[in-house]
């Protein structure tokens, strides 16, 4: 009896400061009411733990379930950040398996209250990007959240990254994956939980951008991931882009070589992760610099790999051989690029010279470094000297600063994102039932990530189409979202309709167009894919439909690569 009234207490104290409080296995969750862009109430629950901390002998080890708590756990603020490195300073913790909760619903005792229809809403589970090395679940901390303004619950949450979350001896001593690992965890906790949240667990949409599209890509090829979701969004990342993946055996000698500088026994593989086990964050942490200039320049040091059959395992196989086994799931799918993802890395070439003379310096052996990713030895030399000629007029040495950046840009925007998604389009589209819809974002409002420090528009980088679904970090929102253009609102509504009318009836529409069901899915006999903004005028917001995806260069890739699927 004294526990009933105690926990009546909570209730009504919950229900006088209008915070959320929900009753779960695990304890008693109080969130916090928050408002959207267009003012509507929602619940907000942050930090909520999923899995145990993966620390002492937890480190490089599969992720195991999150117990529960005493009492009323405050659910205001948000985690630490899983462990990396921002510029030269560590930031994070490895105490970071959390995940985040927002929900229109607000009175958690009288559900069927909080919805016309009295229906679990759908939900819509966000896996951040970040090249595997860095990135968060905060999303919503500026304020003026907009998925929210639809009805539907959104789900995000922190993944261990780089070293703690890829590491890989090759074998089962650290079979690798770790991150990815986390992220099954988190779904099969939101399967258990998500209902009292008002979310409907059998209408799960997994969405991601860069690492965490990629991420989005390889659950859809993994058995651990099956009945987690039943549609998915992939952006910018596919698990055939060449930094989405590498064989075991290279990560097994990133662990050799860790093992030396930090003076662990690795011919034994159970003896190094147990001394490594024993190491501080940091000592683990400044092996990065070690390693190779282009890889940390692209920073594919330590990613998803293939791992030995076993209980736990996330992917046995290449990703590009599960997709020739048709093994990708026959699910609803949504996917794109933005038009100009190469700017991710030349984007800092037009701020600095010395990087951009560096890179002039390495030119071949960066295109030689991708080529390594699709062939052998003798066939990366044949290739190189085809790029070269393609994107570069076989003439570096004449081309001024602008020419070859832009040149680099499309080399790097083709070769890391825009055709290894053309290919897996193409592999998968006529074994399937479930339609893909497929888009290209070319818009470029008036602010951009990718702006130059005198803000010249560089184009259409990785990332822009991330400030139209979510609001702008705290030190970016009062300079960009206020000063945002009507077309920029525009392109937010739009966003915002297509992102959640897929999730919630699976068919990407919007009132915004002048024709809602415009989009159409994409077929290999078709093409036919959305432009979200002119490609030609990228701050014209026209939004189109088309068929000619960069037909010229993705065909000089069909010619280059004939084989990598």
């Amino acid at each position: 009896m004294r526990n009933f009234f105690i926990l009546l207490i909570y209730f009504n104290i919950s229900w006088l400061n209008a915070d959320p409080l929900v009753k779960m296995s695990q304890g008693i969750l109080k969130g916090v009411t928050k408002k959207t862009r267009d003012g509507r109430n929602y619940s907000s629950f942050l930090a909520i733990p999923y899995a145990k901390p993966p620390i002492g002998n937890l480190r490089f080890s599969n992720p195991v379930a999150a117990e529960g708590w005493n009492g009323v756990r405050l659910a205001h603020t948000d985690a630490d950040q899983c462990t990396q490195q921002v510029d030269s300073e560590i930031q994070g913790s490895e105490d970071c398996l959390y995940l985040n909760i927002h929900s229109p619903w607000l009175n958690f005792n009288s559900p069927k209250s909080e919805t016309k229809n009295s229906k679990l809403l759908p939900v819509m589970v966000w896996i951040h990007g970040g090249a595997f090395v860095r990135g968060n679940s905060s999303l919503l901390n500026a304020g003026g959240a907009y998925l929210l303004d639809k009805d539907i619950v959104l789900v995000t949450l922190n993944y261990r990254l780089s070293i703690f979350g890829f590491f890989s001896t090759g074998d089962t001593a650290a079979p690798g994956n770790f991150g990815l690992k986390d992220q099954v965890l988190a779904l099969k906790w939101v399967q258990k939980n998500i209902i009292l949240f008002g979310g409907d667990p059998k209408q799960v949409t997994l969405f991601g951008e860069s690492a965490g599209g990629a991420s989005v890509s390889l659950h859809a090829i993994s058995k651990a991931s099956d009945g987690l979701f039943h549609q998915y969004i992939i952006q910018s990342g596919s698990s055939l882009c060449p930094w989405a993946y590498q064989k075991r055996s290279r990560l097994a000698k990133h662990a050799k070589k860790v093992a030396r500088i930090v003076w662990c026994h690795f011919k034994q593989t159970e003896k190094l992760v147990a001394c490594l086990k024993k190491k501080s964050v940091k000592k683990l942490m400044k092996t990065i610099r070690t390693f190779d200039k282009l890889s940390r320049f692209s920073q594919v040091t330590w990613t998803p790999t293939d791992e030995p059959i076993t209980d736990g395992a996330f992917l046995t196989d290449s990703p590009a051989n599960l997709i020739k086994q048709n093994k990708m799931k026959d699910l609803p799918l949504m996917t794109g690029q933005v038009a100009d993802e190469g700017l991710l890395m030349t984007k800092y070439l037009y701020r600095s010279s010395k990087p951009y003379d560096l890179l002039r310096v390495a030119h071949f052996p960066l295109i030689a470094y991708t080529a390594k990713s699709f062939f052998d030895s003798k066939q990366a030399i044949k290739f190189t000297k085809a790029v070269d000629k393609y994107y570069f007029k076989s003439s570096i040495y004449k081309l001024s600063r602008s020419q070859y950046l832009e040149a680099l840009t499309k080399f790097i925007s083709d070769g890391f994102f825009l055709y290894p998604e053309v290919r897996l389009l193409e592999t998968i589209e006529p074994k399937r039932k479930n339609p893909i819809y497929f888009y290209s974002f070319n818009y470029r409002g008036t602010y951009s990530r990718n702006a130059n420090k005198d803000h010249k528009n560089l184009g259409v980088g990785h990332g822009d189409e991330l400030s139209y679904l979510f609001p702008e970090p705290p030190a970016r929102f009062e300079s960009a979202h206020l000063n945002y253009a009507k077309s920029d609102e525009y392109i937010i509504d739009l966003m915002v309709d297509l992102w959640t009318s897929f999730a919630i009836n699976g068919k990407p529409i919007s009132k915004k167009l002048d024709h809602p069901n415009l989009w159409v899915p994409y077929t290999t006999k078709t093409k036919t894919f959305l432009e979200i903004g002119d490609i030609n005028k990228k701050m014209d917001r026209k939004v189109t439909l088309s068929n000619s995806y960069y037909t010229e260069r993705m065909d000089f890739w069909r010619q280059a690569l004939p084989k990598v699927l």
